[in-house]
């Protein structure tokens, strides 16, 4: 599965790009597609000297770190950004500051999920299908090579609907 976000309007000053992420996770829980869990993402900027969750977009220019970290209630799944010198701690704290606010997002997304009542039915994977079989039905389905002849005029016509 993929998901796009289109952001169709946005202030100048912050990032929708974080955002998207979440609004995909909760997309997801609001619908009847299988789906295991809730993920979120925060952007977390070291800027003089101190971290700050949900920068504006100067900030995160102008600040030695900027990091896009996503994850789960559980766990971190996605660390991406950029830093000018900055220490091993100062990173680490910033990935631990951002899976809290991610954990206060999540519990948005599950709250906002019960709210509107969905119930998902557990997911069944298909089983394991016998690949003799298969191959019979694409070989039965088959009715052998296809004619040089009219392999051009089918390629000939497609050219010609153009």
């Amino acid at each position: 599965m993929q998901i796009v976000n289109l952001v169709i309007s946005a202030d100048e000053t912050y990032d929708a790009d974080v955002m998207a992420i979440t609004a995909a996770s909760c997309a997801c829980g609001l619908s009847d597609i299988p789906f295991l869990m809730p993920i979120a993402a925060v952007r977390v900027a070291f800027v003089e000297g101190a971290l700050k969750v949900f920068p504006t977009l100067a900030e995160a220019e102008a600040g030695q770190m900027s990091l896009i970290v996503a994850g789960s209630e559980n766990s971190i799944v996605m660390v991406e950004g950029h830093a000018s010198e900055v220490k091993e701690d100062v990173v680490v704290d910033a990935i631990m500051l951002a899976h809290t606010e991610i954990k206060k997002l999540i519990a948005m997304e599950m709250e906002l999920v019960a709210k509107a009542g969905v119930r998902r039915e557990p997911y069944k994977a298909p089983e394991a299908a016998d690949e003799a079989a298969i191959r019979g039905d694409v070989m039965g389905n088959c009715q052998g090579p296809v004619p040089r002849r009219q392999l051009q005029r089918r390629q000939e016509g497609s050219l010609q609907r153009r």
